[in-house]
């Protein structure tokens, strides 16, 4: 578990300019990245129900890849003792209205290099604005929440744009 305070930089240039490219979904990847319901506002009895199949769902992928759990910061502590004995999951302090991370969170871009293992990842952040703003924002963190992540990586970008929207096979 980890607490957010990145590692990033911005660099000058768009990500197809430096080389980076958006892997098909069909891609190999090197981990999954998933929201952790909240109790406030979108979730019935406090999130319970949510939280214990968002549980088992991140307990079955990380049998298979590294997980990266994502929480508001009231959750962590809990979410961090949850997730303690597993190794393959990794939880960081990422707070947020939604767990829609296809919506809300960076779209990832690779630039190759000379072996798979050795590739860049970047993440694009959008600039979430709640589905066009109309009603204002969901809640008062999400309009930093991609500047607050703990991304290992470069972000670029102020297009506001969610990445669902990128996506053709979706709908």
């Amino acid at each position: 578990a980890s607490k957010a305070g990145a590692r990033r930089k911005v660099l000058d240039g768009t990500p197809a300019a430096l080389g980076f490219r958006m892997p098909a979904e069909w891609e190999p990847h090197d981990q999954c990245w998933i929201g952790w319901p909240d109790a406030q506002g979108f979730w019935r009895d406090a999130a319970a129900p949510a939280q214990k199949a968002f549980a088992n769902v991140v307990d079955a992928i990380s049998r298979f890849e590294p997980v990266t759990v994502c929480c508001n910061a009231t959750q962590y502590a809990r979410v961090a003792h949850l997730m303690e004995h597993k190794s393959n999951v990794r939880v960081v302090e990422m707070s947020a209205c939604l767990v829609w991370l296809r919506d809300l969170g960076p779209s990832f871009v690779v630039r190759e290099g000379d072996t798979r293992l050795r590739r860049e990842i970047a993440g694009v952040d959008w600039q979430y604005n709640a589905y066009g703003g109309y009603n204002g924002l969901f809640g008062p963190e999400d309009h930093q929440l991609n500047r607050r992540k703990e991304l290992q990586f470069t972000c670029y970008c102020t297009l506001i744009l969610e990445l669902w929207q990128l996506m053709g096979n979706m709908y």
